[in-house]
Formats: structure tokens, sequence, C-alpha cells
């Protein structure tokens, strides 16, 4: 009886010592912080730079818990490029644009950007380079939708060139 028990109960228990071994080890993983997740939550926030060629922008929501992401900015044969990439992604397009003042105040449109659709979007700005909209007075805004204009989704401030 007891050969027999061995048999067909003992590839079961391995079988079941696999899955919970793996199942452990995904949860570690999952939950373990890594030297990446420790720097991003020892800083306040991501940083955003500029150059005169080019720019990497901080992009959050107001509230600090709806969209983030990166705003680039870069010199093509175009004239000035700005790629938005944000996330979550949301189903609809959203409006974006680049305004005078900060996120606290922002002022009038300067330049429309193309709306972000699945969170990415890129607009070349003919008349334009890194150098005109660097200098700290602009921000790049998000807005939830074309229905609800008035929530902005995400929103940095490009800094001034160094």
């Amino acid at each position: 009886m007891f050969p027999t028990l061995q048999k067909t109960t003992f590839p079961i228990m391995v079988a079941a010592l696999v899955i919970a071994v793996t199942a452990c080890s995904q949860t570690e993983a999952r939950t373990a912080p890594t030297a990446t997740t420790v720097l991003q939550a020892a800083s306040d926030k991501p940083v955003s730079e500029i150059s005169e060629t080019a720019g990497h922008i901080w992009l959050e929501a107001p509230a600090g818990n709806f969209q983030t992401g990166w705003a680039t900015l870069s010199e093509t044969e175009k004239g000035l490029r700005v790629e938005l990439d944000l996330a979550p992604a949301e189903p609809v397009a959203q409006p974006a644009h680049i305004h005078v003042g900060t996120c606290d105040q922002l002022g009038a449109v300067v330049y429309p950007l193309e709306n972000v659709i699945g969170g990415h979007s890129i607009t070349d700005i003919s008349e334009s380079d890194v150098e005109d909209v660097a200098n700290g007075e602009y921000s790049i805004n998000v807005h939830l939708s074309f229905a609800d204009f008035k929530t902005f989704t995400a929103c940095g401030e490009i800094p001034a060139i160094p």
C-alpha cells in the first residue's frame, strides 16, 4: 500500500511544492524593494533637465495622483519637437499645450500641442526652438479630455537653461 501511495502522491507533492516556491518567489520579487525603488522613494520627484538643444521635463498631476510622465524637447530640422509620454494612458484624446506661467498659475496658451492619445503625442513647432521656451516662463499642461477640459491631468514647468 505504501509504494502505491508513493507513486501517486509523490508527483502531486512535488508539483505542489514547485507551485508554492514559485508563488512565494514571485511575490517576493514584486514586493521586495530594489535599488531603483529605494532611490525613487528617497527623492521628492524626478528632476527636469534642460540645455540649449534638448530637455526632459517631468509632468505630474496637480494633485499628484493621476497621470505622470515626461515631455522631451528636442530640435529637429523642422524646429522644436515636443514629445509627451504619460501613464496611465487615457482612452480619449487629451488636449495639451505650452502655456505662459507656472503649473499653479497657468497663463495663455503659447503653443498648442498634438493631442495625447494612448499616453503619447509628438508635436513639431516650426517657428520655435528649445531656447525659445527654456527661460523659466513656460509650462506644459495636459487636460483630461475635450469633454472635461477644466481637469488638468499632468503639468510640468520648463526650466530656464542654466
